[in-house]
């Protein structure tokens, strides 16, 4: 499975996907079930295994970004080509714009 399934589907980490993903709330929660539970066979706390899963997750999605990237460099640097010459075309676009604004004008006045 892809690291956002794997992420979206464990109970603990769905909520960063959320768009009212709130840091606040997720820090308490962590606090609240550290000071309920046990340290485990390593005497880690619960907020010390959090972090240390929080960071393997971002690593990971961190490769598949950097992995996806290289899979589709070719396309996604072709679409900045794509996107400077929309954004050389706007340009154009509105200097023609103003130019005739100043026609108009002109036209106006006279």
């Amino acid at each position: 499975a892809s690291v956002l399934a794997r992420v979206g589907n464990d109970p603990t980490f769905r909520s960063f996907g959320a768009a009212d993903f709130d840091p606040t709330a997720f820090a308490s929660r962590v606090v609240v079930a550290d000071a309920a539970s046990s340290p485990d066979q390593e005497r880690r706390s619960r907020a010390e295994i959090t972090m240390a899963e929080i960071t393997t997750n971002t690593e990971q999605i961190d490769a598949a970004i950097q992995g996806h990237i290289t899979m589709h460099r070719d396309k996604l640097l072709g679409n900045v080509s794509g996107i400077r010459e929309l954004q050389g075309d706007c340009a154009a676009l509105s200097v023609a714009v103003q130019e005739v604004k100043r026609s108009v004008q002109r036209i106006s006045r006279e």
